[in-house]
């Protein structure tokens, strides 16, 4: 799943993207190799992250998410 993130991330330069892609490769992990007792909770913790990140996901549809570059990483760095 970091590997996942990480190259969504250098691909896109979207954090939430690479967060929520990352999350469903973990689900869809778990899901194959665990037992249903076992997945349930990261079930529910991808589903709690997608619902986290609704805006997110709102204004990656709509094309308005801001996207990571230098910029960005020294105004949150300066706050």
């Amino acid at each position: 799943a970091l590997l996942v993130w990480v190259v969504v991330l250098l691909l896109f330069r979207y954090i939430s993207l690479a967060s929520i892609l990352s999350a469903l490769l973990t689900l869809l992990d778990a899901i194959y190799l665990l037992p249903a007792v076992a997945y349930l909770p990261v079930l529910l913790i991808c589903i709690l992250l997608i619902i986290r990140h609704h805006s997110n996901i709102r204004r990656l549809i709509a094309g308005v998410e801001p996207q990571l570059n230098k910029s960005n990483i020294i105004k949150k760095l300066n706050h």
